[in-house]
């Protein structure tokens, strides 16, 4: 059977992808850039190049919820991309699509409707995400995270499935995959996939206060290179993002992880029971990232700051108070949130549906 996999929400898509290999031939339809203006490729881009999965391209256009410069041109694109998601569904005559939500799956699953292809979608969020609540109308099923985000969905087509997790984050060696001496706790700087400019700007201007007793870890995203003492230097590892089995044994050894709250990140923090700071990204869509945080926050295991009320002296004791909670017992109540067959639940899906569809 043919499956087309889409969505701005790439790593569960990722995680996905050794079971369907099993029982589908992929093709992944995709952005090549994450954001209007952004010359850099996506993240999901550069991963299915890597893996050598097979892709197309399309030029779907954000769905912004506030005017901006690149609001227009982002509008323009949907007709584009929606004829590009026809013709390569004429071409490739799947079965099935799987959505993982964002725009770029907007116009695939459109397409998908009008040719009469079942499509599924998932939806990482507690806050059901625009792409997702406009796909859900004409998904045959919709599988969703957590059973808060249930209510946003007909009850007849929503699925408690989980959220699919990387399998490569549950092995890792004992040796640190980069020059690093051991010692110190250790944090973890994560601004997402195309990483933040406001958290590494906030954490540059601590950074030497930091590295005077912890070893700090982070995934820049971009260009970011601070002056540091030869001493400090040490205690100090950098990348644009870390490959997956880098990431397994990061979280394997972390005391705190500082970071955005996207699904993907706080369900990892969730599953792997890691105290975390949360900086949600106040403009994300229907504060998506802010409740994810707040889930977290109501086990203990994390702690949320606002962006807009955000300083040093704020920030610097949230670390020193969260660091303390690497061996209380909150990740026991944060465990407890986590489905941990998701990418069975996921897969037992499609082929309900597809079985659906072939009697029908």
């Amino acid at each position: 059977m043919k499956l087309v996999i889409t969505g701005g929400h790439f790593t569960p898509a990722w995680a996905m992808v050794p079971i369907l290999q099993k029982e589908f031939s992929l093709l992944f339809v995709i952005r090549k850039h994450a954001y209007e203006g952004d010359s850099s490729f996506s993240f999901e881009y550069q991963t299915v190049q890597k893996l050598g999965l097979p892709f197309r391209v399309i030029s779907a256009g954000r769905l912004q919820r506030r005017w901006t410069f690149y609001t227009l041109p982002a509008l323009l694109k949907f007709p584009l991309g929606f004829l590009q998601s026809f013709l390569i569904l004429i071409g490739y005559r799947p079965d099935i699509v799987l959505s993982f939500g964002g725009y770029v799956a907007l116009p695939v699953a459109l397409a998908a409707f009008i040719l009469r292809i079942p499509v599924i979608t998932h939806e990482q969020t507690i806050r059901a995400g625009l792409a997702n609540k406009i796909i859900a109308h004409f998904a045959k099923k919709i599988c969703v995270t957590f059973k808060e985000s249930l209510w946003q969905f007909p009850k007849e087509k929503t699925v408690l499935t989980g959220n699919p997790i990387r399998k490569e984050l549950f092995f890792s060696g004992q040796k640190p995959p980069f020059p690093i001496k051991l010692g110190l706790p250790i944090i973890y700087i994560n601004g997402g996939s195309g990483g933040s400019a406001y958290i590494n700007e906030a954490i540059s201007s601590i950074l030497p206060r930091l590295l005077q007793k912890y070893i700090v870890i982070h995934q820049t995203g971009g260009s970011f290179a601070p002056k540091l003492p030869a001493k400090l230097k040490e205690r100090y590892i950098f990348k644009n993002w870390f490959e997956v089995q880098e990431l397994a044994w990061i979280y394997r050894h972390i005391s705190l992880l500082i970071g955005r709250s996207g699904a993907n990140t706080v369900y990892e923090v969730l599953t792997f029971g890691i105290p975390a700071i949360f900086i949600p990204l106040s403009w994300a869509g229907a504060s998506e990232q802010e409740q994810n945080a707040e889930l977290a926050e109501k086990t203990g295991l994390a702690k949320v700051l606002p962006q807009k009320t955000l300083t040093n002296k704020v920030l610097l004791s949230a670390i020193d108070e969260m660091i303390s909670k690497k061996n209380q017992h909150h990740s026991l109540k944060a465990k407890s949130l986590i489905i941990g067959n998701a990418r069975e639940n996921i897969l037992k899906v499609l082929k309900n549906v597809r079985a659906y569809e072939k009697t029908a």
